[in-house]
Parts: C-alpha cells; structure tokens; sequence
C-alpha cells in the first residue's frame, strides 16, 4: 500500500518526515511530468528494467503517463466521438501497451567482466531469465573469464524498447539513398532508408525536441557530433566494442568512426527546372562537366547582374570554361576572371539552389547537388579542389581551404562517405592588407579560416578516387612519402599477449609495441600479430584481430579515435528509430545508437489498431448515436459547490455559467476567466474570489485528491492521532 506526500511515494509504516529527507540523486530526462515517474522509471532502467516491484509501482502511475501521452499527442483524434465508452477504449489500448513493454522485457544475463558487443554468447551466464542472487548461487564463476560472480557484476541485456531518450543535433548528418542529408530531414520524411552499422535500413520513426542541455564531443582530427546526455555512441574498453552515453564518456576514450559507405544519391535530373529566358538551354541531365563547374562556381565564383565570374588563372580550367555548354566563357588578364554573360544561366543558377552576390561565409553546396550520383559527386569535388583545394609539392599532401564553415563539413562528410579521413585547422586569420597586380591596396575583412588537410593514406585515396583535373595538382602524387595508416590504443593487448606466451622469437620487433606512448602503424602491427597466430583463440588474440580487420575493410571501414575534447551546450534535438538488430546508424560519421522512445512502441500501436475503427462508417454510427451522460465526479462537484455557495449570488451566477461552459464548450478551460466574465458580467477580481473560496474549501468535496490523501494516511498510521498527523 502506498500514498503520495509532498511529491514523494512512502511505504506503509515510512514516517513523512523521513521520506521527505531521504532523497535519493537521479539523472531526470523531463520527459514525464510526473516526478515520482522520473524516479522510478530512472530505477527501473538502471536495474536493466528486471526489478518486478518496480514494475508495480510503475503501473500505479499508468493512467497519468496515459493522460500525458494522449494530452502531448492528440490521440483523442484517433476516435471522432467524445463518448467516455471511446475515452476508455483508447485507455485500455494504452495500458494494455505499457504494462506489455514493461512486463514482456526479454533480458538475459552476461558477465559484465567479459561482456563483448559483437560475440554476446561468449560470455552468456544463463539462457533463461534469472535474478542476480540465483546466479551467484548456482553459477558462481563465469564459463568464459572464469571470474568470480557477484551481484554487482552481472550485466542484463534484452530486446526492451523502454522510455530511452537518446537524440542528436538536427543538422547531424546522416547517409540516405538521396545522399548525406541533415537528420531533421529524415524525421520529416520517414519512409527514407538511412545507413545503419552495415546496410541501409529503414526508419520506423522520429520525433523532435524542444531545445535542452547537449554535449558535444570531439573526436581527433576535429569530428563533432551533438547529442543528449543519454544518447550512445560506439566506445571501445577493454572487452571490445560497446555503447556508452555521451554523459559517461571522458577524454582519451576511443569512439567508433565508419567511413567508406559509398552510398549516392540518383537525382541527376534536371527536366523539371523551367527558365523565362530561352537564349541559353539547359540539358535535362546534370552531366560530369556541369558537376565540375559547380565545384569550380562554389569555390571561385559569383555572378549578378547578369555576369558570371570564374576567379581562376590555370590553363585547364580557362581551356574547360571556354568550351563548358556553349557559353563562351572570356578570360581578363586584370583581374584573373572568366566570364560570360547570360541571363538565362543567372536564372538556372538560382534555381539549382545558388544565391546571387553570395559572400565567402555563407557558401555551401545547394541540397540539391548533395542528391546526385557517384560520378557527378565525385566530380563536384575535383572542381572544389582545383578552386580552392592544394596539393603540396613538398609532401603531396592535398587539402582544400574556405572561409565557410558549413562548406567544410559538407565536404567532409562527403569525403567520409567516399572512405577518405580528414583533419580539420583553424587558422585565426586577421584583417590583412593585399596589393594587387595593378599596384592598387585591398583589405580582405575576412577573419578564420578553415583548412580541411588530408593523411598521407587518404591523400592517396583522393587522388585515385577523385583527382584534379589541372595537371599541377595532380601530378604531386609523386611527392607522396609511403602512407601510412595508424591504429591506436593497441598496446596493451600486445603487452598482455607478450606476458603470456612471451616474444615467440621476434623480440628485437615486438618490444617496439611495448614502448610506452607506441601508436602502431597498421601494416606493422598486422606483421607483428602474425608472431602469435598459433595462439589464434586467445581472446586479447581476437580482440587485436577484429580491429586490425575493422580498419582494413574497403567498405564500412572502422577507425576508433581518441576524444579529444567535450563541451556543454544546448540544442533542439531529433531522433530516430532505425529496424535494425544492432539499433545503429551512422551520425556525423560516428557509429550512434538510434532511439527507443516508448511513445513509439504504445503510440504507434494505438494508431495502428484503432485507425480502421476510426475510418469505420459502422463505428462512427454508433458513436454518434449513443447517448453522452454527464460524469459522476462532474455531477457531485456541481451539487457540493451549489450548497456552499448557496448563501452568495454572484457565485451562483458564476456556477450556473461555469456549468453552461462546460457543456457547450470543448475548451472552456482555455481563457476560463475571460469566458466566465462574458457571460456572467462581472468583474474579474469577483471570478478569482470564486475559485479562491472554492480551493480553500477543497476539504468539504468528496472527490478531493486531498481527502484521499488524509484518508490514505490515517490507514497507513492506524493508531496514530489525525491532529498529529496535520502537524508533521
């Protein structure tokens, strides 16, 4: 038996005070208005949602998380009647789905010591539901690590979909079929399919957020991603991969990078653009050529006034843009542009998604180039880097430099997604005075810049799979030293391996791996594995194995980098639920857990299985013809008020309104005062008297929330004297 005092929930014989003082610290999602919900829902999850009290306690307060959902989501829509018989029929679907994702929770228990994510079964303690005490019991060790079993070190797991809350910034990109587009997008759009840990998979659905506490990490090489608290990103420990929320990461801790996705959109069509003009026609496809331009355009281009400007000096590009559609591009000397003048390709540029006079800042590739294919997207890029792109003669290393920091992470995710890794600089430029070639000064007031530099492996990489066309460029290939690709956070493993079968003949090699701050190049820590094959069953064995194999994968390639910094702030937040077994998707390019919102589980059920009864003609007959009574409580409230306020006039005449509201009116709680002085003119300082007297006298109705409460209270302390009650 249970009773609610001061917001807190005691147990029978619990002394109020002593409830009231024994506050116990949780991490509240605001996700549930209800307080004692918070809490016990934050319980509930901490204990892997196994604990059946709980469970009870949770069920207590069913109704109001019913009242909340259905208040937050408009589910009294789903039924066109406002009869109580459709009010309790969508209760009873409700609670029906609540008790069910918490009662039919599919957990089984693991050895937290050896828990790995991707070879669950290793370190499995019991193919059936047990509690932590029989475990320790009949278990006692674990099969797998052979450590001793405590309560504390069980770790449950299971298919639940319950009230987590994890959520990312909306500009967070994700990879669709229709290319690298913001998660806000695919929350307004659920049937795209996004990218999970290894396929495309499909959306089950998404919500948004009002704007909350964030944190943003920042991975090496400057990767970001903002998220809730409790949003899971993919950590590696001492076991292999696992999730872990933002809120428990530290820096040093190696997070899940994927690149390599090599998905592309298919919208190269351009049928559906119409222009005013006709003195220049556009094809009906973006071909490989107009690709290039618009990477060329957004790196060194503006146009207005009907004039079109390439900035750009070298040969392959003045010999491309003077033959590129027939638009007659003429090359200054003075000021190292080419241009063309026409009207109608003004109006195509704008109507590609391109803004006239636009300023270094703000540039950015339109949405619509971020839909094209493979081929064009590829080339996009080579005009970008031959723009505003470098490839150093001294080292061959190719980089690409801009003002505009959303250009930046466009192309990043872009490269990303074509398997190449990027390091991004600041570099805090100031106001700087230029002379120009005909002697004249000018200021550049553009401040910080943004330099995108890439390793010497993914330089390789760019040059093969991209390229520039202007030959300079291209041929410091030949600079390149011999790449290298780094692993990191190995060393340990290698250490415990050399501890338990020793060197295996190749000492002089091996203790390079032991060296204190050793961060291992990837084709000699795969050479150096090989010295301890025949002990391939080893589990640090495995562990140095599926990372090796992870990094050198030509699709869905896995790199894990250190967290190099995490900062507090705040954003509106998006979420999605992917249908997928491991629940992952691809944010930024971190590998991210989605989210399981319980409203997804009972709301979608409750559309789901009321939307045909909602269509029904045979059902909104019967709504429509059955009589609606008036409710019990509504009724006696009407009657006890009367008789209190039977020696007053105006409150008569304020009830006798109230009560013409109430039945003509679906929303006469809003503006209720406002409503009550039209219809009973009087003033509004008589009205608020009204509903004072009616609080303070809330003891003399049946129905007071009150009264149970002192009733409930006297059950609970038996003999204990009313008036002694009152005082504590």
């Amino acid at each position: 038996m249970e009773m609610q005092c001061g917001g807190k929930t005691m147990s029978k014989g619990v002394h109020p005070k002593d409830a009231i003082e024994r506050k116990e610290i949780f991490y509240k999602n605001h996700y549930f208005d209800n307080e004692i919900v918070e809490r016990l829902l934050h319980r509930y999850l901490r204990g892997a949602c196994t604990d059946v009290h709980l469970r009870d306690e949770i069920m207590i307060h069913a109704s109001e998380l019913i009242v909340q959902l259905i208040k937050a989501h408009n589910l009294a829509q789903i039924y066109p009647g406002k009869d109580d018989s459709s009010m309790m029929d969508l209760f009873q679907t409700a609670w029906i789905q609540i008790e069910s994702a918490l009662y039919k929770y599919e957990a089984l228990p693991y050895c937290a010591k050896c828990y790995n994510n991707m070879r669950p079964n290793e370190s499995l303690l019991s193919e059936e539901y047990i509690f932590e005490a029989e475990i320790v019991k009949r278990i006692k060790r674990c099969p797998n690590c052979k450590v001793q079993l405590t309560e504390t070190s069980i770790y449950y797991k299971g298919k639940s979909r319950l009230f987590n809350l994890w959520c990312v910034n909306p500009n967070t990109k994700v990879i669709t079929k229709n290319g690298i587009l913001p998660i806000s997008d695919v929350v307004d759009n659920i049937s795209l399919m996004v990218h999970g840990i290894d396929k495309m998979v499909e959306v089950n659905g998404g919500i948004r957020k009002i704007k909350q506490d964030t944190l943003i990490i920042n991975s090496m090489y400057n990767y970001p991603i903002e998220g809730s608290t409790e949003h899971c990103l993919m950590r590696l420990n001492d076991n292999g991969p696992d999730w872990a929320k933002l809120k428990d990461l530290k820096v040093g801790d190696l997070v899940a990078m994927q690149c390599g996705q090599h998905i592309f959109g298919n919208n190269d069509d351009i049928s559906d653009i119409k222009l005013v003009t006709d003195e220049w026609k556009h094809p009906n496809v973006i071909t490989n050529d107009m690709a290039y331009f618009f990477g060329l355009y957004i790196s060194e281009g503006s146009y207005g006034n009907n004039m079109l400007n390439i900035y750009n000096v070298d040969k392959e590009v003045i010999d491309f843009l003077s033959r590129f559609n027939g638009l007659k591009f003429k090359h200054q000397d003075i000021n190292c542009g080419n241009y063309t003048c026409s009207k109608s390709f003004n109006e195509f540029m704008d109507k590609i998604g391109f803004s006239e006079c636009h300023t270094a800042q703000n540039k950015k590739i339109p949405d619509r180039l971020l839909r094209m294919s493979k081929d064009n997207i590829h080339n996009l890029l080579s005009g970008l880097f031959d723009g505003d792109g470098h490839s150093s003669s001294f080292n061959g290393e190719v980089g690409f430099t801009s003002t505009s920091l959303e250009l930046i992470n466009q192309i990043r995710s872009i490269l990303l997604n074509i398997g190449i890794v990027s390091k991004l600089y600041v570099d805090p430029r100031e106001i700087r005075e230029f002379i120009k070639k005909d002697g004249r000064s000018y200021i550049s007031n553009l401040t910080g810049a943004y330099m995108i530099r890439l390793p010497t492996a993914d330089s390789l990489r760019f040059y093969d799979r991209i390229g520039f066309r202007i030959n300079r460029k291209q041929e410091n290939i030949t600079s390149l030293p011999i790449p290298h690709e780094y692993i990191y956070s190995l060393k340990d493993k290698f250490i415990k391996l050399y501890k338990k079968y020793g060197s295996v003949g190749h000492y002089n090699q091996i203790r390079k791996l032991i060296k204190p701050g050793y961060v291992g190049k990837l084709f000699k820590v795969r050479q150096y594995l090989e010295y301890w094959s025949n002990f391939s069953e080893d589990i640090d064995y495995k562990f140095l194995k599926e990372r090796i194999d992870e990094n050198l994968k030509f699709k869905n390639r896995v790199i894990w980098l250190p967290i190099i910094k995490i900062e507090k702030s705040e954003s509106e937040l998006c979420d999605i639920e992917v249908n997928s077994d491991d629940h992952g998707y691809i944010a930024n390019g971190f590998v991210s857990h989605n989210s399981q919102v319980a409203r997804t589980v009972i709301l979608a059920y409750i559309k789901k299985e009321n939307r045909d009864r909602k269509n029904s003609n045979m059902f909104k007959t019967h709504v429509e013809n059955k009589p609606i009574g008036p409710s019990k409580i509504i009724s006696r409230f009407y009657d006890e008020a009367y008789e209190l306020c039977k020696f007053n006039d105006e409150h008569l005449q304020i009830l006798d309104a109230l009560m013409k509201l109430h039945n003509k009116d679906e929303r006469a709680h809003e503006g209720l005062i406002a409503k009550l002085m039209q219809e009973t003119n009087l003033s509004r300082s008589s009205i608020v008297c009204f509903f004072r007297i009616i609080r303070l006298r809330c003891h003399d109705f049946s129905d007071s929330p009150v009264n149970e409460i002192n009733n409930t209270a006297k059950n609970i302390l038996g003999n204990g004297e009313p008036d002694d009650f009152e005082d504590r």
